[in-house]
C-alpha cells in the first residue's frame, strides 16, 4: 500500500470523522476507483512538467488527498478526472514556481538541488526541463495525454493560439536539443 492509498484509508476511518464525506455518498468508491485508474497517467503527467518523479508523486497524492474535502466533486456518474488533471497540472506549475522563489532566496545553482532518480527516458526529461513551463506543459498535456490544442488551452487558461506558440516553439527546441539539429 503506498501512502495515497494509506491516505485514503486512513481518511475513511473512524479517526478522522471531520473530513469524512458522508457514507452514504460512495465518494470512497469513486475516489479509489479514479486513484486506480488515472495515478500513473498523473504521475507521468507531472513529472513531465517538474522533471521529478518523486516530486510527482507528491502532487497526485497530495490532489487525491484533497478531493475527501471536496465530496461534491466525486459524486458517483460525474467524471473527476477533468478536475484531477487540472488540478495536477496547476499543482506542478505551483511547485515549479516554489522551487524557483527558493533557489533564488538561497542562490543555489541547479546542481545544489537533490534530484530523485531519473524514469527510463531521462534524456527526454532532461531536455524537457531545459523547456519553459508552458512550453513544457504544452508538450505534456499534447504528447503524453493526447489532448486537442482547445483542451489544452482550457486547462492552461490560455488561448489556442499561445497553446500552438508553444507547441511550435517547444517542438523545435526539443528538435535542437536532442538531435543537434540548429533548424
Amino acid at each position: 500500500m503506498n501512502a495515497a492509498e494509506s491516505t485514503v484509508d486512513s481518511l475513511s476511518g473512524s479517526e478522522s470523522s471531520e473530513r469524512r464525506p458522508h457514507p452514504d455518498s460512495g465518494v470512497h468508491h469513486v475516489l479509489r476507483t479514479a486513484y486506480d485508474v488515472e495515478r500513473r497517467r498523473l504521475v507521468a503527467l507531472s513529472a513531465m512538467i517538474v522533471g521529478d518523479v518523486v516530486v510527482a508523486e507528491e502532487i497526485v497524492h497530495d490532489v487525491f488527498a484533497r478531493l475527501l474535502a471536496k465530496p461534491h466533486l466525486l459524486r458517483p456518474g460525474r467524471p473527476v478526472e477533468p478536475y484531477v488533471r487540472k488540478a495536477v497540472v496547476n499543482d506542478s506549475r505551483s511547485r515549479l514556481r516554489r522551487l524557483a522563489i527558493e533557489r533564488r532566496h538561497r542562490r543555489t545553482t541547479r546542481a545544489d538541488v537533490a534530484l530523485a532518480p531519473e524514469p527510463p527516458d531521462a534524456e527526454l526529461l532532461a531536455a524537457l526541463r531545459m523547456l519553459p513551463v508552458r512550453q513544457r506543459q504544452a508538450i505534456a498535456l499534447r504528447f503524453y495525454d493526447d489532448y486537442s490544442v482547445d483542451q489544452i488551452a482550457e486547462t492552461l487558461g490560455i488561448s489556442a493560439g499561445s497553446v500552438k506558440t508553444h507547441l511550435h516553439r517547444g517542438l523545435a527546441r526539443l528538435r535542437e536539443t536532442l538531435e543537434g539539429d540548429p533548424t
